[in-house]
């Protein structure tokens, strides 16, 4: 979870020309007040997720699948920085959500959360290679 939290810190600065500070108390200052949307169909995968980053100082909101994350964004575009969002959901997956709500010209930091080792990783714009 540290390395998701840095990977969105890094995205916030990367025109920084000193480049991010990636110290656990600058990162977790520098997510104070931001908004968070965890997008989990599973319920208690929704509430380990919440209860890992209570202490974040962020302010946390869920979706059930991706239908309701779509219909977040609808209801409000600028509402979220960053989502970390499930990929195998029912109803809408994560990457058409993802599609549908950067259409929307909403673009938070996304963070896919793949239901398997296995799942292809070309879907998450990695390098297609074998696991050992």
């Amino acid at each position: 979870m540290a390395d998701i939290l840095r990977m969105a810190k890094m995205n916030e600065e990367e025109d920084n020309e000193a480049g991010p500070n990636l110290d656990a108390a600058h990162t977790n200052a520098s997510l104070e007040q931001k908004r968070l949307l965890i997008v989990e169909d599973v319920a208690i995968n929704r509430d380990i997720l919440m209860a890992l980053l209570a202490d974040s100082g962020m302010d946390l909101d869920y979706a059930v699948d991706g239908q309701d994350a779509i219909d977040k964004f609808i209801t409000n575009p600028n509402a979220y920085e960053i989502v970390l969002m499930d990929i195998q959901m029912p109803t809408v997956d994560g990457l058409e959500a993802t599609r549908k709500i950067r259409a929307m010209d909403c673009l938070p930091y996304t963070h896919y959360c793949p239901y398997h080792q296995q799942f292809p990783r070309r879907y998450c714009g990695l390098p297609n290679r074998r696991h050992g």
